[in-house]
């Protein structure tokens, strides 16, 4: 099985669109480890809690914008990295993909920075070898299997990103009722 070259040259140009919005999620999830872990470490959990409440609607908030700047400027962004027509063709394939996982991209990375802060390393390194062996990799070879496309490329990497909301957003629930019962 092999992909052609602008299948790759999409796939890249989706991939760094995607990473761009990353790195800003990446910014506010820094802040739910600092200030997370200063505030667990202070003992002060009213604190702790209101900051992850605050971040994951600013997580929720950033993703939506990047969704409607993704949505507003697709043909801006897009000439901005080819001018050939069956690239944007390809695009168009995986666009609407790359918009709706912006969210879940912006609460994986707030979960995850509120589970660095926590201490939590053991469960975020399982998770995350779960979401590689489990959701990924297999999703990838039936993806690609079934058609080596852009779409084949890319459905994978949304497993991926799914995975690792719904195991984040479990363990901060589980360690806020925790916290909650212990504390009040």
């Amino acid at each position: 099985l092999s992909i052609s070259i602008s299948v790759l040259a999409a796939y890249q140009i989706v991939f760094q669109i995607w990473q761009f919005s990353a790195f800003s999620y990446y910014g506010l999830a820094s802040i739910g480890t600092s200030l997370g872990a200063f505030y667990i470490g202070e003992k002060n959990h009213l604190a702790h809690r209101f900051l992850c409440k605050k971040l994951i609607v600013l997580g929720l908030t950033f993703s939506c914008c990047f969704s409607l700047l993704y949505i507003v400027s697709k043909q801006w962004i897009q000439e901005s990295f080819t001018d050939q027509v069956q690239i944007y063709l390809l695009l168009d394939t995986v666009w609407l993909y790359l918009i709706f996982l912006q969210p879940v991209s912006g609460l994986v990375y707030i979960y995850e920075g509120i589970l660095y802060g926590s201490r939590d390393f053991v469960f975020l390194r399982k998770r995350m070898f779960e979401a590689t062996f489990l959701v990924c990799i297999p999703l990838a070879f039936l993806w690609f299997w079934k058609a080596p496309s852009l779409l084949g490329l890319f459905v994978p990497l949304q497993g991926f990103q799914f995975y690792r909301l719904l195991t984040g957003w479990w363990k901060c629930k589980k360690q806020a009722i925790a916290l909650k019962s212990q504390y009040g």
